[in-house]
């Protein structure tokens, strides 16, 4: 599409350095890779005991395998400080006590859950042995050193959304900082007399200004560094003024909402052409939402124009502004779904329509629309 092709064509964004705390929702800028091998060593996926499994091969209910306890031994636990230079350490007919994420001593290869076992204990109550009554398994509940990420893989590609759990294994990786795009910086101008603020009461034919803090939220929500540049009446230069700062402050993007159709005071369009605007469109066949203006500023940023009506507003920004910014940070174009229509509704003619729906799951479990008119 013309969004993503004018995109491609964009210079390539400032990247910076965050905090990996710092870094959820970011875009990653440069690929990272293991630099050490997770886990570190093998370990054990259970509570369990660590066996030769060798010894165990010949275990069955009629002729049990008694294993004799050597130690016991936890996650964090330092296996040749744990034996005290014990001879019989690497006994094959012995097992040792180890819990989740422990290492396993010399020759032992598999583990056996607590609860596959008997317990012997002395007269203190103490463990002496266990006894297997089935054999176990070479690599048992055992963790392979590298079987999350070998040393040298790569962890996190370019353009990839960081996520909560992206942290959690980067952090367990020592990676402290990763380098992602800076924000993109968008700034958000209202054009119409008959708009107030929010914190004021509309009187005879004036709005409330909606679409500022719904335009604000989204691009947020986004990632985005989103600024209000204000608002302005029916006054071209004012327009002008705040567009011209606007440049000169580095903005990637300036959305406008109001003041693009054929009208008497629409004058955005033409204010912007008269300011050397290249224009990539400015109708579109949609409905709501026909005017819809896109184009970019000489050695400035790029301009999207959006009707003055919030729900064609909302409409501009989720068909058109929303898939413009994934494509300026390099994230992957998102797929449509199908689903059934419930009831029949009236459509335009040669304009694709977006109607009120409500979406959810039918009897059969499968995606039903059902249109609200």
């Amino acid at each position: 599409s013309i969004l993503h092709e004018k995109a491609e064509g964009h210079q390539q964004r400032k990247t910076e350095l965050v905090r990996l705390e710092e870094s959820s929702g970011r875009v990653c800028a440069k690929r990272i890779f293991s630099t050490e091998s997770l886990p570190a060593f093998d370990t054990s996926a259970m509570d369990g005991f660590a066996v030769h499994s060798a010894a165990t091969r010949e275990a069955s209910p009629t002729q049990p395998v008694r294993l004799n306890i050597l130690g016991s031994l936890a996650a964090g636990d330092d296996f040749q400080s744990t034996t005290h230079q014990s001879p019989s350490a690497n006994d094959e007919n012995a097992a040792w006590e180890i819990m989740t994420g422990a290492g396993f001593p010399p020759g032992t290869d598999a583990c056996v859950k607590q609860e596959d076992v008997d317990y012997i204990r002395n007269s203190e109550g103490r463990l002496e042995a266990i006894v297997l009554r089935e054999p176990v398994l070479a690599g048992q509940n055992r963790r392979l050193s590298g079987e999350d990420f070998s040393n040298g893989s790569e962890v996190i590609g370019v353009h990839h959304v960081l996520r909560d759990e992206d942290i959690l294994v980067l952090a367990s990786l020592g990676v402290t900082t990763i380098e992602v795009y800076s924000k993109l910086k968008v700034g958000v101008i209202a054009t119409g007399k008959e708009l107030v603020d929010l914190s004021e009461k509309p009187i005879g034919a004036q709005i409330r200004n909606s679409s500022m803090p719904y335009l604000l939220s989204a691009l947020r929500s986004r990632g985005v560094n989103a600024t209000s540049l204000g608002r302005v009446g029916d006054d071209p230069e004012d327009f002008m003024q705040i567009v011209r700062s606007a440049k000169a402050e580095g903005y990637d993007l300036i959305l406008t909402t109001g003041a693009i159709s054929v009208g008497k005071y629409d004058f955005v369009a033409k204010s912007l052409l008269a300011e050397g605007m290249e224009t990539y469109f400015q109708k579109v066949a949609i409905r709501p939402g026909k005017p819809l203006l896109f184009g970019k500023l000489p050695e400035g940023p790029f301009v999207m124009g959006l009707p003055g009506n919030p729900v064609a507003t909302a409409t501009g920004f989720r068909f058109f502004v929303d898939p413009f910014l994934k494509a300026l940070m390099h994230l992957p174009t998102e797929k449509p779904f199908k689903a059934r229509l419930l009831n029949s509704t009236r459509k335009a003619a040669g304009a694709t329509c977006f109607l009120k729906a409500t979406l959810k799951f039918g009897v059969d479990g499968d995606l039903v629309v059902e249109a609200n008119g």
